[in-house]
């Protein structure tokens, strides 16, 4: 996974649809935002640092849900 990072941070194309792909898997679609949201802070932390580098997210952020962290 870190050379597909590495490319999503040179390519702008790439980072779209890692970025893309995490959506159709794991999103929440709302009206006005779209929420990505992992158990695993390491994936999460992985995700957002692609988005931020193409500036597609906003801060990074955990909560409590189903009695986890996520």
């Amino acid at each position: 996974m870190l050379k597909m990072k590495e490319l999503a941070m040179e390519n702008e194309d790439i980072a779209y649809a890692l970025v893309g792909q995490a959506i159709l898997d794991e999103a929440k679609i709302d009206p006005d935002m779209i929420r990505i949201s992992y158990y695993s802070e390491g994936e999460a932390r992985y995700l957002w640092e692609v988005g931020r580098r193409w500036n597609l997210v906003n801060d990074l952020r955990t909560e409590k849900a189903h009695g986890a962290k996520r």
